[in-house]
């Protein structure tokens, strides 16, 4: 594994627990394929619990609008979901370039790329779309706006030799959640004793105090 590759593995599973924002993984993402913009998004869309983990060069409204609208008619992410859904479960999926899954003349033509895409530079686009199990699932996209050169095989690959290292932190982080609301939980009510508190472990230790 490469100096660049090993040191977004380590940014991945430091965000899985917190310790680094996953905005630093976008950042690491584009600088592996040279994007000018990435989007990394994990959770049950359908259920409404989808979450936008990196959007670089996206305004908020336009985070808004693709939420609420632009999700369901961009034509790539819901080609690569659909192209996964009957994968054996646990296989990582194969990252696809721009023309693969949608012809070009087709996204050109489309509503996401008209009154959305071409607004935010996406033109061109490598990624694709990760079931998570019961975390759900990860569409992950890197992109180039139009003058850009398109993205090439090497640039599949390099995203490729990631994935299972996002999926896999995606997954400890779904784990961790139902914990770390507790913890937090814990300490707010703690912080609302009127006297301190002192928590010790079996030992006698001191663990926290308040």
């Amino acid at each position: 594994m490469s100096d660049r590759l090993l040191a977004l593995t380590e940014l991945i599973y430091d965000a899985a627990s917190g310790g680094t924002p996953w905005s630093a993984v976008g950042k690491g993402l584009e600088r592996l394929v040279d994007a000018r913009s990435a989007s990394l998004m994990a959770g049950d869309f359908q259920a409404g619990t989808g979450e936008i983990l990196y959007h670089a060069e996206i305004p908020p409204q336009a985070v808004v609008a693709y939420q609420q609208h632009y999700r369901s008619v961009d034509l790539w992410t819901n080609r690569a979901a659909r192209a996964i859904a009957n994968a054996p479960p646990g296989k990582i999926p194969r990252v696809w370039t721009s023309g693969h899954l949608v012809p070009d003349g087709e996204f050109l033509r489309s509503e996401f790329y008209n009154d959305f895409g071409r607004h935010y530079g996406l033109r061109y686009v490598v990624g694709t779309v990760v079931t998570l199990g019961v975390a759900g699932v990860m569409p992950i996209g890197l992109h180039r706006p139009d003058g850009a050169p398109p993205f090439d095989g090497q640039d599949a690959r390099l995203v490729q030799a990631v994935l299972p290292h996002l999926k896999r932190a995606l997954q400890i982080r779904h784990q961790l959640r139902p914990a770390q609301a507790m913890a937090s939980a814990s300490q707010a009510a703690l912080d609302g004793l009127a006297v301190g508190a002192l928590i010790v472990d079996a030992e006698g230790q001191g663990c926290s105090r308040t």
